[in-house]
């Protein structure tokens, strides 16, 4: 498995994951933004291997404002929780916030998902506040959770600027260890 600078074309799949994975997906337009913004980055999750052909099975959206890593969105496929992915993605995200100057993360989640909340936790999120009837189509409260990033030494030059000027790269090799399991890149 590959964790890839989202593009384009990589769309559809995306949309399908999301419309798996949330009772409200986010309209083909939302994303389309997401990848024009120039304090927004996307990554996508994709399966490597003779019968794969880069079939996307999750994907992050996070926003870098000031020093801070605001996680938009992230989603991974039914079939495949319960195999570290969303972890895996989680790190992988704030590394390269961490890159960029981030030392905080922070995202929202509904009052009522205890599954992502859980995985935040895990991923060392702390509940930090509440914010009342935060989602317009059902009214639901969100934990407001935030943890901090830890820094780390990036090679900037040969990785940084591959990965946040070219949005095609993929991230192997620049956000630490490899998926775990994946022999690699796989």
């Amino acid at each position: 498995m590959t964790l890839e600078a989202m593009d384009p074309a990589d769309l559809d799949e995306i949309c399908r994951v999301d419309g798996d994975c949330f009772l409200f997906p986010w309209p083909r337009p939302y994303f389309e933004s997401e990848l024009k913004l120039p304090d927004a980055r996307c990554v996508a999750a994709k399966l490597q291997g003779d019968h794969a052909d880069g079939d996307i099975i999750a994907y992050c959206c996070i926003r870098i404002l000031m020093d801070e890593m605001h996680l938009m969105r992230i989603a991974v496929a039914p079939e495949f929780r319960g195999r570290g992915v969303g972890l895996w993605i989680l790190e992988a995200v704030c590394a390269m916030a961490s890159a960029l100057g981030a030392e905080t993360a922070l995202l929202e989640v509904r009052e009522s998902n205890a599954a992502a909340a859980a995985l935040y936790e895990k991923a060392g999120f702390a509940c930090c506040g509440k914010r009342p009837n935060y989602y317009p189509e059902t009214r639901e409260a969100a934990l407001v959770m935030q943890k901090k990033i830890p820094r780390r030494h990036y090679d900037h030059e040969n990785c940084n600027q591959r990965l946040w000027a070219d949005r095609t790269s993929s991230f192997s090799g620049c956000i630490g260890p490899s998926f775990p399991g994946s022999g690699g890149d796989q």
